[in-house]
């Protein structure tokens, strides 16, 4: 018997796709430390993280916060001031160039990664668990014709 094709379903997929920006992240902060690394060649890397975040972050907002509205106890307004953090961190990170004595970009960087590793876990723990138990069979089926239609980065 064939084997059947497993569709990725979405709250795994922002589960992934949290691991795979923080594993960005920190090969970015790695890379900094690298006095070789130019600066156009990080700034790219950046700018692609950023882009892929920025997708991510309008997924979570457009299709899953609105099918989980019951989960909210104020946390979700915490959470996307958080997701206009992040984004507004793009411009910062660019505008700090490369590392010099001080460190700067590379500080900026680690801040990022501490930041995005409890902005995930609260994402995690507060939406995606618990969304399993309270999404209707016809919601979930939403939430997935919506991630199919999605716009999609990879980095």
């Amino acid at each position: 018997m064939p084997s059947e094709e497993r569709s990725v379903q979405p709250i795994e997929r922002l589960k992934w796709e949290h691991a795979r920006i923080l594993d960005e992240v920190r090969s970015l902060c790695l890379e900094e430390g690298d006095t070789h690394a130019s600066s156009p060649v990080m700034d790219s890397k950046i700018s692609a993280v950023f882009r892929f975040l920025e997708l991510h972050q309008e997924a979570e907002e457009r299709f899953l916060l609105p099918l989980v509205s019951r989960l909210d106890d104020g946390s979700f307004d915490g959470i996307r001031r958080q997701h206009l953090d992040f984004l507004r961190s793009s411009d910062v990170l660019l505008a700090a160039g490369p590392s010099d004595n001080s460190g700067t970009r590379a500080s900026l960087l680690t801040v990022l990664r501490e930041d995005l590793e409890k902005h995930f876990l609260l994402e995690e723990k507060r939406i995606f668990d618990c969304s399993a138990g309270i999404l209707s069979p016809a919601q979930a089926d939403i939430l997935r014709i919506n991630f199919a239609s999605r716009k999609g980065v990879d980095l």
